[in-house]
């Protein structure tokens, strides 16, 4: 079985993100999720809320939220999502990357290029 990798390359980024400088700058973080706490952080709304329940029921426990954090401020999140009835398309060893997020402030950094190759890896 072939394994393709797809590399989306943005012009108006950086071109040269020091990647080594950013995991020294920020830590980053694999959370699994658990019946009594589905999220590493607090839940911004109901609509969240619901979300996250139904991803933990239809994944069968199988998401990951992939996050960075500067001290203590969380300034990155990545989900990582198991094929499910919502991505039909996917194989059953398929992973969905997203949604992911990055705070305004942090962004321009290469920190989503970093945490893809952390993930990928």
């Amino acid at each position: 079985m072939q394994r393709y990798l797809l590399y989306i390359f943005d012009e108006s980024s950086k071109a040269n993100v020091n990647i080594k400088s950013i995991h020294e700058r920020y830590k980053i973080f694999e959370f699994k999720p658990s019946l009594l706490k589905l999220k590493p952080t607090k839940f911004t709304s109901v609509k969240d809320l619901i979300i996250h329940i139904l991803w933990f029921v239809f994944t069968r426990v199988k998401y990951r939220i992939i996050y960075v954090k500067d001290d203590s401020k969380v300034i990155h999140t990545t989900y990582i999502i198991p094929k499910m009835f919502k991505f039909s398309f996917m194989n059953s060893n398929d992973l969905e990357i997203g949604p992911c997020y990055t705070e305004e402030s942090y962004r321009g950094q290469g920190i989503y290029p970093f945490v893809l190759n952390w993930v990928i890896k």
